[in-house]
């Protein structure tokens, strides 16, 4: 085991044991432990001579959307990654998506894989290729960087180069990788045990649909089936008043041209009365109202 490994591994089994670690920083150094455990920060505070009552920083940010950046980054999916942007709310409104997906894809074909002593050896040529390639998007700069996630880049930043400092052959996307795949795994597990819970609920459906239909069949055959739905009663009824409305329609036209054409062989007895029974129609149909 190299010193680089063995000191990476006492890192963190000091961290995940409560301890604090000392580590090189922008500054000198700093001071680290797990912030969840209560005993390891008043160590730090003490260590410090820092009042209880104040603050100290602590990265935190919605898991999910780490859980986005993470996978996206470690998989190489852009799509992710600029969902990972949304929901951190990097992108500024009107923000140029397909755009920046495209770049990330491109970062990524430069630098994906690379360990800290290969990015430092990257061609200054490449860098400008790059800027030219999306020089509207570097040019609109449609970001905006939350604190806490300055404070993040900060973090790997020096954490990266207190490994590299430790073991130069230190390459980030060796760790990234798999915990990315880790994520990955466990979200298709969460997804498939989605999905037996829905076929499970189907089976226990299609199991107890021929007894449900064998009692609906003899319910019908009894004659006891019975549907109440308002509305298509109301919708019954509508019908119903529409085929009479139209029945005393027709009725009414035809003792009405009855009597005209009884009207006009001279005969005027047949024809007043055909014409006495349209009227009676046609008061019928303007007086009738809906039951």
């Amino acid at each position: 085991m190299s010193n680089g490994s063995a000191a990476r591994q006492a890192l963190e089994s000091c961290i995940s044991k409560g301890g604090v670690v000392l580590f090189p920083s922008d500054g000198l150094y700093g001071l680290a432990c797990d912030p969840l455990n209560r005993e390891a920060v008043e160590r730090i505070h003490r260590i410090k001579g820092r009042d209880d009552g104040k603050p100290s920083a602590v990265m935190y940010f919605s898991p999910l959307a780490m859980r986005e950046l993470i996978i996206g980054v470690g998989t190489r999916d852009t799509g992710r990654v600029i969902r990972a942007y949304q929901m951190l709310g990097m992108l500024l409104p009107g923000a140029d998506l397909k755009l920046i997906e495209e770049a990330m894809g491109t970062m990524f074909d430069y630098f994906w894989g690379k360990s800290m002593t290969e990015l430092q050896k990257v061609d200054v040529k490449e860098m400008h290729q790059f800027a030219h390639q999306f020089s509207d998007l570097v040019y609109d700069m449609p970001f905006q960087i939350p604190q806490d996630i300055i404070f993040l880049g900060r973090a790997v930043g020096i954490l990266s180069g207190m490994c590299t400092g430790l073991d130069p052959g230190f390459n980030l996307w060796e760790y990234l990788t798999p915990y990315a795949g880790k994520l990955l795994a466990e979200e298709t597990a969460a997804g498939k045990g989605a999905w037996l819970d829905e076929l499970g609920g189907l089976a226990r459906k299609l199991v107890a649909l021929p007894g449900r239909a064998d009692a609906m069949l003899t319910k019908i055959e009894r004659g006891d089936l019975v549907t109440r739905d308002p509305q298509l009663a109301e919708q019954v009824r509508r019908l119903e008043r529409a085929v009479l409305k139209a029945a005393g329609s027709v009725v009414f036209a035809a003792l009405l041209f009855g009597g005209i054409q009884f009207y006009l062989a001279a005969l005027t007895l047949p024809a007043g009365i055909l014409w006495v029974g349209a009227a009676l129609s046609l008061l019928w149909l303007l007086l009738s109202r809906p039951r």
